[in-house]
């Protein structure tokens, strides 16, 4: 069990909730990998699911997943640890999403303007290795209810929206790819074994 991604059972969420996970799911880079992905989903309502998957692998195809998960009015998180290698084709099949030229051209990603109180939020980030550097790539998304008055509208967000938008098309065969990864069979790890998607280790 794990007490980190804890949050009050209320009915909406802000931003800087979302902004400590980040900052938590990717901190770890003492070896830059091929690509790192995270995934957030975060729903405050009665019985709502705070989920949260990231994933780092390496050019070789070995990768370490981590997935946390919580449904109110639970009070904790549970997290589960894998190790892995891709095969030839799930690795063939990353590296040509990564180099596909929507990603290529993705928008660089930048989060909401503070404040920002929406009910439920989907969030993806995702860094890629590229000759000259890391590109950073991903979208954020809300569910408003009961009216979209809720949402601040001011010239920023809304220049922000259209780049999301945009983005969530472009990177959605990635995103689709990690869920089918994430769903397979990997060899779990205790919880000692957490580095907040960093390294695989040289284990196995």
């Amino acid at each position: 069990m794990l007490h980190a991604l804890t949050v009050s059972p209320m009915t909406t969420v802000t931003v800087p909730i979302l902004t400590s996970l980040f900052a938590l799911t990717i901190a770890a880079t003492r070896k830059l990998p091929l690509v790192r992905i995270v995934e957030t989903s975060i729903d405050l309502h009665s019985f709502g699911i705070t989920a949260n998957s990231c994933i780092a692998i390496q050019g070789n195809g070995r990768f370490h997943l981590e997935t946390r998960l919580q449904q109110l009015p639970r009070p904790q998180a549970v997290l589960h640890i894998y190790e892995g290698t891709l095969d030839a084709f799930q690795l063939s099949r990353l590296e040509s999403m990564l180099d596909a030229h929507a990603v290529r051209e993705a928008s660089t990603y930048k989060g909401p303007k503070l404040p920002v109180v929406v009910p439920t939020i989907a969030d993806v980030r995702i860094e890629i290795a590229r000759a000259d550097g890391v590109q950073t790539v991903g979208y954020f998304a809300w569910i408003m209810n009961p009216a979209p008055t809720a949402y601040p509208q001011n010239p920023h967000q809304k220049l922000s929206r259209r780049k999301w938008s945009k983005s969530r098309l472009a990177l959605a065969p990635l995103v689709g790819w990690f869920q089918e990864v994430e769903a397979m069979r990997w060899p779990e790890l205790t919880e000692s074994h957490s580095n907040l998607c960093g390294d695989p280790s040289s284990e196995g």
